[in-house]
């Protein structure tokens, strides 16, 4: 079950990961609170496929047997022609409170329909299962927190 102490104590677990590796990141720099509110606002069933034609969904099976909440995508390859094709590794916290890399293939045609199709990559135990830069990842979560922010209202007196 996702709550913000589980979900500060495996980000602090992920840092420490790239921090063995004499990368000089803290998690600090952002708001634990915000950071959790904005992961507990995103967690969803991630699907082995998804595919969405403007009125119907089609779902595949449940990818990890577990909600999740997707933090960070990269974009590794892309093509374009009929169809756009993008190939992105994504990396998700499942409801254990373990982190996974997932690659999904995006396929779309323009106004017709899209398709995701996932599959895990890994599961992360070390620092060689990450593909990627720990400065893009809390990037990444600080833009996240964005959407409640936008919520959030400010009285002035």
């Amino acid at each position: 079950m996702f709550n913000q102490n589980d979900i500060t104590k495996s980000l602090s677990n992920l840092i420490e990961i790239y921090s063995k590796q004499s990368h000089n990141i803290k998690l600090c720099i952002l708001s634990t609170s915000d950071i959790c509110m904005t992961i507990m606002k995103r967690i969803q069933t991630a699907y082995e496929y998804e595919i969405d034609n403007n009125n119907l969904k089609y779902y595949g099976k449940d990818l990890f047997n577990q909600r999740a909440c997707k933090l960070f995508e990269k974009l590794i390859s892309s093509t374009t022609n009929k169809y756009t094709i993008n190939q992105f590794w994504e990396l998700w916290l499942l409801e254990d409170m373990t982190f996974a890399v997932v690659e999904n293939i995006n396929t779309v045609k323009r106004n017709l329909y899209s398709s995701d199709y996932r599959a895990i990559r890994t599961i992360v135990r070390s620092i060689e299962d990450i593909p990627f830069n720990p400065s893009e990842i809390l990037e990444q979560l600080s833009e996240m927190c964005y959407d409640i922010f936008d919520k959030k209202i400010i009285y002035a007196m």
